[in-house]
């Protein structure tokens, strides 16, 4: 397939087009689920309206989306590399600490927090390439022939012409640097007839730039640069116009009022079967800006997150299609019991000439009300929560929170059983079914790093700065990464790229690990301990600052560091310990509560058994 012959490209972009309209009911339901997501009182296209049919009351996927994203990339990832060859270690933890200061330089914890949150609701795309620097530096001219002297004679550089002869050996360029980019779907389009990624024939991802930066692009084909002009972002020759757009949940005046300059609308299209990258406007049917062979690696520039994969689909099926039903409907069972509560009124009725009802409408809460007949008025309730829509309501609250992967424990909602020991056994089935979405996203970021690892090592300008520890040598190693200290090429070092630290870990949890190492590795181990350190750090991860104030240490130079104050007796050489589990009533799990509660509003238990179910 060559894109440059007419009848090629036009049967490429027919199948973009088809492959384009294949993913609109995606993108619908994308918009759809994101609506959910921001809730009724975000900009100004939110979805509430006067009637409050559409209000978000209880917004559970914001919850959900907010503990998934937590769970699965809260922390910047940072990556091992080792090399098979032994003697390559050295080297290998240089590069190391040279890839995982890129990944600090292009925050690339907040884009995969994105991808993420993409993933959610439908699949996250990344995109790996060589982004500006925004500054210009000086480099070898690749155009200016072999410098003479490394001749015998004159001969070799009298071949080349005067004009090669006369060109600076030096030119000032912004040489880029390796880049993660998250890839919205309303700005994508893959080949949808594909079953799974690897058999893909083309992808391709729109932006948006400035007419005057496309056109002063010295790579792009100046004929075909002169056969265009300023687009619109609300058309194109792939059909977005009228589809629904998250980016028009907050605006929706379809217009380019709010640019500041002639934009234009362009495609980076990979086509892996002819291992091509191509640059086309997306607008109109013209010859490409730019052909060139792909050179990157050859996994390609596009990378997708997904969780859930669906056989014979390359579109995956995501935890929020799932959930918005679920979701629609407590929303919708909280609309009506709100409406129902608004609609509650007491009405007193009453009969003969009223003064025995006056004397009640007029008496203060708690005043005593002489009556001549008191039967003769009487309260009327009417409206009010239906308790059995209530009861309906906590049962799907349980359902949803179950189809999530039990919420409430992964959200940390409050405990889930009666005991410290049951309640880590349920973590760690939260754990297990997490554990295919957390394998997902680390294999996910291993492919990402890989590349941008490789992007690095192939860059001849950037160089990274770098420390790290070797054992026995005191302070740190100054080890900067520069394009010089490439040996060979990349994949001869056989790194393993293993990401880890993404997953969030409390300050307590924290604490709790640091005690763990010290009960159950240096004391049994007899190590000496920096008691002082160890209550400075105990003291920040649990926000205890006068901890250290209660505590004090001996002086330099005290005889015995051990000895008890005095007017205390010595401590015994062996002590025993008797320790006392008691269960405490906390409320019952949320789990709990919804059954009692469904079976109190249901009328289906007594008193005692409610308060036994909540205990």
């Amino acid at each position: 397939m060559n894109p440059s012959n007419p009848r090629h490209r036009e049967n490429l972009l027919r199948a973009m087009k088809t492959s384009r309209d294949s993913l609109r009911p995606f993108r619908e339901s994308r918009e759809k689920m994101v609506r959910q997501y921001v809730g009724s009182n975000w900009g100004e296209g939110s979805g509430s309206n006067a009637s409050g049919k559409r209000e978000v009351l209880a917004n559970w996927m914001n919850l959900t989306a907010d503990t998934y994203t937590m769970s699965l990339a809260a922390n910047k990832p940072r990556v091992l590399l080792s090399a098979t060859d032994l003697s390559l270690v050295a080297f290998s933890k240089r590069f190391q600490v040279a890839v995982n200061n890129l990944i600090q330089e292009i925050h690339l914890e907040e884009t995969l927090r994105r991808i993420v949150l993409d993933a959610f609701f439908t699949v996250g795309i990344a995109k790996v390439y060589t982004a500006d620097m925004g500054k210009e530096v000086e480099i070898a001219n690749p155009d200016f022939p072999d410098d003479p002297g490394e001749f015998a004679g004159f001969e070799e550089w009298e071949k080349y012409s005067e004009a090669q002869r006369s060109m600076p050996q030096t030119i000032w360029m912004d040489p880029g640097k390796p880049f993660v980019e998250r890839v919205s779907l309303d700005d994508w389009v893959h080949d949808t007839q594909a079953t799974d990624w690897e058999k893909i024939r083309f992808a391709a991802h729109y932006y948006r730039v400035t007419y005057e930066s496309m056109k002063s692009d010295d790579r792009f084909d100046k004929n075909v640069v002169g056969m265009l002009g300023p687009s619109s972002k609300w058309g194109g020759y792939m059909g977005s116009d009228g589809e629904s757009e998250v980016k028009a949940i907050a605006n929706y005046d379809r217009s380019d009022h709010d640019e500041l300059e002639p934009m234009i609308d362009l495609m980076d299209v990979w086509i892996p079967g002819e291992n091509k990258w191509c640059v086309f406007p997306r607008d109109k049917n013209t010859p490409p800006l730019l052909v060139e062979d792909w050179d990157g690696p050859e996994t390609g520039p596009f990378h997708l997150l997904t969780y859930s994969d669906v056989p014979d689909n390359i579109m995956p099926s995501s935890p929020a299609q799932n959930l918005a039903p679920l979701a629609g409907l407590m929303n919708s069972l909280m609309r009506k019991q709100a409406n129902q509560a608004r609609r509650q009124k007491d009405i007193t009725l009453f009969r003969g000439d009223g003064k025995d009802a006056r004397g009640v409408q007029q008496a203060k809460d708690g005043e005593m009300v002489r009556s001549s007949d008191p039967s003769s008025t009487t309260t009327l309730k009417q409206g009010g929560v239906d308790q059995m829509n209530m009861a309906f309501y906590h049962g799907v609250e349980g359902i949803y929170s179950r189809m999530a992967g039990n919420l409430d424990a992964m959200a940390g909602l409050g405990p889930q059983s009666d005991t410290l020991g049951q309640d880590k056994l349920i973590h760690s089935a939260v754990s297990k079914r997490e554990a295919k979405m957390q394998f997902k996203v680390v294999a996910f970021t291993e492919r990402i790093v890989r590349d941008l690892g490789w992007m690095l090592w192939v860059d001849s300008v950037k160089s990274m700065p770098g420390q790290y520890d070797i054992e026995g040598v005191p302070g740190s190693i100054d080890a900067p990464w520069t394009p010089e200290d490439r040996e060979g090429d990349y994949l001869d070092y056989n790194f393993k790229v293993e990401p880890y630290s993404q997953a969030y870990k409390s300050p307590s949890e924290r604490a709790q690990f640091l005690m763990s190492v010290i009960t159950q590795l240096v004391i049994p181990a007899q190590l000496p301990i920096d008691f002082e350190k160890t209550i400075d750090i105990l003291a920040e991860l649990n926000d205890m600052p006068r901890l250290k104030e209660i505590v004090r240490f001996p002086s330099a130079g005290s005889d015995d560091s051990n000895a008890p104050p005095q007017g205390q007796p010595p401590r015994p050489a062996n002590t025993n310990r008797t320790y006392t589990h008691q269960s405490v009533p906390t409320g019952g799990s949320p789990q709990s509560q919804r059954n009692a509660m469904g079976m109190a509003l249901m009328g289906a238990a007594n008193q005692d058994q409610v308060n036994s179910l909540s205990q």
